[in-house]
């Protein structure tokens, strides 16, 4: 029998196009091993080239934001030169040489004793040093040193020029802002330190970069007034954290699959990100950034094959150091947040002195402060005054108002 040319009316099962794949999210910070493995990156290396006529940086910004991504990043491109990051990078800036570079983390657990801190400092230095490939650090006269001779023996390097990173300055005193006595015996040992890194900035220093989360500026001596002086503008602003456009560009294919597993538009789901991921401002500009880690461990979701459909993650989720700070303070010391009330009604002010130290020159806590340190609160530029005397600030967005909302009816229940 001759096979049939009739054409069935059967629709075959056409297998429908699969979704791109999403590329990985960056999980640690470690810059050079996070490029090798293809993970999703924010380019801020066109910004870096800047700081090579600042010489001396101080960042304070909240957890979660980059600041040790921020570390790796810096600590790649002066220790490697602009040579490997052609392709991140524009072509006037692509002259760096090779440049030793020191990173030194004081988060470190157990550098937060005072029994013992200016001697971990020293090993941390000079440990430091070794890995950024100074053997002189080995010799035995710095191996036999230790304390405060041993912070200052450093002081006479031999001319080298040198890049330094401190990650996490301030942790022995923000580890430390509940208890008043040891954080003034902390404080002691870093203004040592810091004597030490003024020493070091006019001698030996390329770049001197410091990041963390408080503001002390009233201890760092004659450090805090090169920092009153520093204004580096917009580019600095936005070194950590991610902008609106960055969002929009970087996570676009993210953006678009989270969209469509919750039923939004993209216009949508961006207004809900921005009311809870975005509102980090930081005094001089009207920034409007997002902190990474909330945004990260939002789009992670879709890589969970257990997540059907992605959730907005709450603000203590991507904050977790707030809830035992807020606990302690409406526990301690409620007439102190009193003020917390009234944001809901307007913006408050401080000035710039009380913005750049947590605690008063009486050794009081300025809970605005500490508020802002954590993200809980952001500062920006006051409009009835310059920008360096006055600034106003209310809760970062709505997650967070409604954050401490929560956390206060617990605590009054």
């Amino acid at each position: 029998m001759p096979e049939s040319t009739h054409t069935s009316n059967t629709i075959p099962n056409i297998t429908q196009p699969a979704v791109p794949a999403l590329p990985p999210l960056a999980v640690g910070s470690d810059f050079n091993a996070l490029r090798a493995q293809g993970a999703l990156l924010i380019n801020k290396m066109p910004t870096m080239p800047q700081m090579d006529g600042f010489g001396f940086i101080f960042m304070s910004r909240p957890p979660g934001m980059g600041k040790s991504m921020l570390a790796s990043t810096v600590r790649a491109l002066y220790s490697q030169g602009y040579a490997p990051y052609e392709d991140l990078l524009e072509p006037q800036q692509r002259r760096r040489s090779y440049l030793p570079v020191a990173v030194i983390a004081l988060s470190l657990k157990g550098l937060n004793r005072p029994e013992t801190l200016v001697e971990d400092i020293y090993q941390r230095l000079r440990a430091a040093f070794i890995a950024a490939g100074f053997s002189w650090a080995q010799e035995e006269q710095f191996a036999r040193c230790s304390g405060l001779f041993g912070i200052w023996l450093l002081s006479y390097l031999r001319s080298e020029h040198v890049a330094l990173i401190v990650d996490d300055w301030d942790y022995p005193l923000t580890s430390q802002w509940h208890d008043p006595s040891t954080f003034a015996a902390n404080a002691k040992a870093m203004h040592h330190f810091f004597a030490w890194i003024y020493r070091f900035i006019h001698r030996n220093s390329a770049l001197t970069l410091c990041l963390g989360t408080g503001s002390y500026w009233s201890l760092l001596d004659r450090l805090g007034e090169l920092l009153f002086e520093w204004n580096w503008g917009y580019c600095g602003t936005t070194m950590m954290g991610y902008t609106q456009k960055e969002l929009e560009t970087y996570f676009a294919p993210y953006l678009s699959a989270a969209a469509a597993r919750m039923g939004r538009s993209e216009d949508e789901l961006k207004a809900e990100l921005k009311r809870h991921y975005g509102g980090y401002c930081f005094a001089q500009y009207e920034s409007c950034l997002y902190q990474p880690r909330a945004v990260n461990a939002f789009f992670a979701q879709l890589n969970d094959p257990q997540v059907k459909t992605p959730r907005l993650l709450d603000f203590e989720a991507c904050n977790p150091e707030l809830a035992s700070i807020l606990r302690w303070g409406m526990t301690h010391c409620p007439d102190q947040l009193e003020f917390l009330e009234d944001l809901a009604q307007q913006d408050l002010s401080l000035t710039r002195y009380t913005f750049y130290n947590t605690f008063d020159s009486e050794g009081q806590l300025n809970w605005p402060t500490l508020l802002i340190n954590f993200g809980l609160l952001s500062a920006k530029p006051h409009p009835d005054s310059s920008p360096y005397d006055w600034l106003y600030f209310n809760f970062t967005n709505e997650a967070a108002a409604q954050f401490y909302r929560d956390l206060r009816a617990q605590c009054r229940a």
